[in-house]
This record gives structure tokens, C-alpha cells and sequence, in this order.
């Protein structure tokens, strides 16, 4: 019986600890262990699901191995953030802006602006374009930044992709608070993709191990 849930179930703890409770025998303790674990190793090394779910994805729709949280809202923006980031001053004309940050080998797409020590926003190359001669001020190109148009470093990566999405964006600056709006770091969407990709690292790795016993 212990086999049986410890193994349909997953949870080979419980399914020791709830027949020790049933019997209170001692003697039968390390046959318990030894059945628990054959039967939960088994499962693991030939089914890519759970039993609950196989069924379901043996018709083609994609399911979780496990119950889980959205990768997205177990982090928060300052555990992915790029804290070495590369501003441009607001106050400098296009032409020289261009020049220094958006010339042909440049590293970056988009850098933020800062004036006096607090962030006004984003400057793309696309709203550079055409206007590498000009010699007005780098922040005239943009509109007044608003308050859901930067990231905090305690909320969720889940909340930044939501304000990526709505503004079309691909990059949001991270600011110390919304008082200061000193610049501590920039979030990408490449950030974003770390957490769903240790996900896929642990979906991955039952099927690997499967694999590697039918070889």
C-alpha cells in the first residue's frame, strides 16, 4: 500500500511515514523504506508525468509535470535585473547621443535617459533615426515619464512582463522609488526568459533520466 502511494502520488515521505502510523511496527520499517523507494524510483525513471496526469498528455496536451507557481511570480525584479547599466544623458543634443551610444557597432538598441539624477525614460534607436544631425536635446524626443512606465525593484517579474506587454516595450528601467527615480537597474526581456528556462530544465530532466535507462 505504502508502494502504491508513495509512487501514484510522489510523495514517498508520507506515504512512509502514513504506514508506520497505520502499523506502529518497527521491524516493518526498512522493508517499508526499501518498497518506497523502489516503487517511487521506478515511477520516475518510466513515466514523464504524474499518474494523475498522464493520461492527459498521452492526447497531446501539454501539462506540467508538477503543480507549480508561474516561474514569473516566484521572482522579483532585483533578483534579475541588470545592475551594471549604461546611461545617456538627456541634456546632450541627438548628433552626439547618436555618436557615442547608437553608432553602427553599438552594444545596446535602447539606453535610459537621466537628467539630474533621475530617470525620464527610455531612448530607442528607431526614435533617433533620421535626426543624427540635430542638436536638440535627447529627452525632447520623449513623452513625460508616468509612473507604470518603470519597475520597482520588490515587485514580481510577472508585473514587469505585464508592463512590457501593455507598453510594447522590450526593456524597463528599475528605480530605487518613485520619489527618487534614481536608476538602479534595467530589466529586458531576456531577464524575463531566465526563470521559464530553469522550468524547462527541471520539465526536461525526468525524460532525460528515462532515456538514459532504456539505453
Amino acid at each position: 500500500m505504502a508502494g502504491v502511494l508513495g509512487s501514484v502520488l510522489g510523495a514517498p515521505l508520507t506515504a512512509i511515514v502514513f504506514a508506520f502510523g497505520l502499523t506502529h511496527d518497527s521491524n516493518a520499517l526498512l522493508p517499508l523504506l526499501l518498497t518506497v523507494a523502489v516503487a517511487h524510483g521506478f515511477t520516475v525513471l518510466t513515466m514523464k508525468r504524474s499518474i494523475m496526469t498522464e493520461k492527459i498528455a498521452r492526447r497531446g496536451l501539454h501539462i506540467y509535470r508538477e503543480y507549480s507557481v508561474d516561474p514569473l511570480e516566484r521572482q522579483h525584479v532585483a533578483d534579475l535585473m541588470t545592475t551594471a547599466v549604461v546611461s545617456v544623458d538627456g541634456e546632450l543634443p541627438v548628433c552626439t547621443l547618436w555618436a557615442r551610444h547608437f553608432g553602427e557597432h553599438a552594444p545596446h538598441r535602447g539606453y535610459p535617459v537621466v537628467c539630474a539624477q533621475r530617470v525620464v525614460g527610455m531612448l530607442e534607436r528607431n526614435a533617433l533615426r533620421g535626426r543624427e544631425a540635430s542638436m536638440e536635446a535627447g529627452r525632447a524626443l520623449m513623452a513625460p515619464l508616468q509612473p507604470h512606465q518603470v519597475l520597482l525593484p520588490a515587485q514580481t517579474a510577472r508585473i514587469a512582463a505585464g508592463r512590457m506587454a501593455e507598453l510594447g516595450v522590450s526593456r524597463l528601467p528599475v528605480v530605487a522609488d518613485l520619489v527618487s527615480m534614481r536608476l538602479v537597474g534595467v530589466v529586458s526581456l531576456r531577464d524575463l526568459l531566465r526563470p521559464s528556462g530553469q522550468v524547462l530544465h527541471e520539465e526536461t530532466r525526468r525524460e532525460r533520466l528515462r532515456g538514459a535507462a532504456a539505453a
